[in-house]
């Protein structure tokens, strides 16, 4: 499915002053403005790379670390949004409390072209 993009630069401008200094978002109108949010999200996303990286416990997963040098931060950084985005659906569905704690971690990686999701704590039934 093709998607129209309608940019503007002031409020890309607005939106990634307000993100990376903390102050709170003005409001996305329409769905052009929500996917232009969401890109600078991603770009602020982008930024943090090293830091995203550092913060997988890799002993909690049970996996060897990955090298920094893997070129699989953009498919990993893809599926951590649809995770994220994912998660956020069954907030809004009303379907999160069946599976989830309100805290949720776990760690997203894409391996042989599979999005690979391994929980580390806040699944209902592992920390009940």
């Amino acid at each position: 499915m093709a998607i129209s993009i309608n940019f503007d630069k002031a409020k890309a401008e607005r939106w990634l002053k307000q993100l990376s200094e903390g102050f709170p978002l003005s409001e996305a109108k329409n769905v052009d403005e929500i996917l232009a949010l969401a890109g600078a999200c991603f770009y602020l996303a982008m930024s943090k790379a090293p830091e995203l990286h550092q913060e997988v416990d890799w002993k909690a997963i049970g996996r060897e670390p990955q090298s920094e040098d893997e070129d699989t931060f953009f498919p990993d950084l893809h599926a951590a949004i649809e995770y994220y985005g994912q998660l956020t659906m069954l907030v809004a569905s009303g379907e999160y409390d069946q599976t989830f704690a309100p805290k949720h971690k776990a760690v997203v990686l894409v391996e042989d072209d599979e999005k690979t999701v391994v929980p580390v704590e806040g699944v209902r039934g592992e920390d009940d």
